[in-house]
């Protein structure tokens, strides 16, 4: 009885990351409620543990604890009979199967060693060099054909 996760060992990474970056984005939004609610100003603070704790700061708390819930809920896909709660579902989890999915793939890829890296690297520099010459040169024969009908 207790909680179990949808696909558990599959896609660990991809769904450490997704959930670290939806956390961090979460914990950034959480931050701006706390500063748009006025962060505690001319509020009397609440003493909890010896630390003063202001309605703001408790709401962006309550939004950031419901937050986390979600995106535990969402990478996760937490499924348990506890409660009557049933969980996410087999077809709640496509977004976790896309997570697995994505892992599998990252795995099949060839990534190149340094050297082949280094070597593309520089293709990719010398491409946007010629590219940023060519039109150059062709933006001012066409601001000297110009000038010379009168339109510039």
């Amino acid at each position: 009885m207790g909680f179990t996760f949808y696909k558990k060992g599959h896609g660990r990474y991809a769904r450490w990351v997704t959930a670290a970056g939806l956390a961090v984005i979460l914990l950034f939004g959480c931050w701006d409620i706390y500063e748009g609610l006025g962060s505690g100003e001319g509020q009397t603070p609440w003493e909890v543990l010896g630390i003063g704790v202001t309605r703001d700061a408790i709401s962006a708390a309550v939004v950031f604890v419901m937050g986390l819930s979600f995106v535990a809920v969402l990478t996760y896909g937490f499924q348990s009979r506890i409660w009557g709660l049933r969980g996410m579902g087999e077809k709640g989890c496509s977004f976790i199967d896309f997570l697995i999915d994505v892992e599998a793939e990252l795995r099949k890829v060839a990534w190149p060693n340094r050297k082949d890296l280094v070597n593309s690297t520089w293709v990719v520099v010398i491409t946007m060099v010629v590219f940023a010459l060519f039109l150059m040169v062709m933006d001012r024969v066409l601001q000297l054909a110009m000038s010379s009908i009168g339109v510039l």
